[in-house]
């Protein structure tokens, strides 16, 4: 599961989530729904206990009106697009719960070369192409020819940069 992203809301996040709410009607796969937790994680192939507790957590932080691991909804930017304190942090505690896997990448290209966990480039019969690499805005997309918003690509760049060196450098020891 290394090598993918799952994002969890409740009914509410694809009602304010255009971009999210497109795609899954698009691909109607893609969006797992469940009225419990539990049975969101059985659906999408994660530990049941693991998804309670994450999601208790974060809505402990909602409760609390502070993410303490991340610091979500300080920032100025993220203020002026809350509306308001209130509007910063929403707990995820209205069924149906859903779940939507992201594959291992960004979310910013239009296309790109295909690679495995180590950023080795992949021909399209999936062995790797040897000394080939391919990171950030070069990859592909693990939502398509869709991208999601500006901003959300400067992390998976920079962690991608760094798998590919990491495996650069683990390969010429």
């Amino acid at each position: 599961m290394a090598d993918r992203v799952t994002l969890f809301g409740d009914y509410r996040f694809l009602k304010t989530s255009l971009p999210f709410r497109w795609y899954a009607s698009y691909e109607r796969q893609w969006l797992k729904k469940a009225d419990t937790i539990g049975g969101l994680a059985a659906k999408l192939g994660l530990p049941a206990a693991a998804l309670e507790d994450t999601i208790a957590r974060w809505n402990g932080f909602c409760a609390q009106g502070r993410d303490e691991d991340f610091r979500r909804g300080e920032n100025g930017w993220e203020d002026y697009k809350a509306h308001g304190p209130e509007n910063r942090l929403k707990p995820i505690d209205k069924p149906p719960y859903i779940g939507m896997t992201m594959n291992r990448s960004i979310l910013g290209t239009k296309g790109g070369a295909r690679t495995n966990e180590r950023a080795q480039v992949l021909r399209p019969d999936g062995s790797i192409i040897p000394g080939l690499y391919a990171a950030g805005l070069a990859m592909a997309n693990p939502i398509g020819t869709r991208a999601v918003g500006a901003g959300t690509t400067l992390g998976p760049n920079t962690t991608w940069g760094f798998i590919a060196a990491e495996t650069i450098l683990h390969q010429n020891r």
